[in-house]
């Protein structure tokens, strides 16, 4: 698989997920650290669909994102981490090391746009 590095034209920001805050009444919520900020990427969209929750029509795309290969990227079953774009948020489900050559990262990618 060949990538130009003239295909990464946006710049984006990866998070990772640490240690949740708890208020007064023990709910969680989520602290997002950033892992690495300002790297080029390509994104594209490969899929999406709607569906019906609780009497709501929600909508979902699915993305492959493009950046270079960094140490410590990992899916959502290791580490859940995410890609920030222009506001966009982009869940990390899978990451795939191109032809294994620990050059460039595929990370499979699900956005939610019910927000």
């Amino acid at each position: 698989m060949t990538i130009k590095i003239g295909d990464l034209r946006q710049l984006v920001t990866l998070q990772n997920e640490g240690t949740p805050s708890v208020d007064a009444y023990g709910s969680e919520t989520p602290n997002w650290t950033t892992y690495a900020a300002d790297q080029w990427a390509d994104i594209k969209q490969t899929g999406g669909t709607e569906y019906y929750r609780g009497m709501r029509l929600l909508a979902q795309n699915t993305h492959v994102v493009t950046i270079r290969y960094s140490t410590g990227v990992t899916s959502a079953t290791d580490r859940n981490m995410r890609v920030i774009y222009d506001g966009r948020i982009f869940e990390i489900r899978a990451v795939m090391d191109v032809d294994e050559m620990g050059q460039w990262f595929l990370l499979d990618c699900k956005e939610d746009t019910s927000r």
